[in-house]
């Protein structure tokens, strides 16, 4: 059974009807805390997860660093 704990939403990227595409600050199996970004489904209570993409720190910044580049023009 996958468990998780949201220890912080950071932002709601957008929403439609039951959905919410969050990035958060999430724990998965007990192991530390990474950036997480998904759609959950928020017509249920807890909201259950969908697919999404979980990043290291790390992995975060070459994403940052990619999509300031595409958003400036760059390549």
């Amino acid at each position: 059974m996958i468990t998780f704990e949201i220890e912080r939403t950071l932002a709601e990227i957008s929403s439609s009807g039951s959905t919410a595409k969050r990035l958060t600050l999430t724990s998965w199996n007990g192991n530390p805390s990474k950036l997480d970004l998904r759609v959950w489904r928020t017509g249920e209570e807890p909201a259950q997860p969908g697919r999404g993409l979980t990043l290291t720190d790390a992995e975060a910044a070459a994403l940052t660093a990619a999509l300031d580049a595409y958003l400036n023009g760059g390549q």
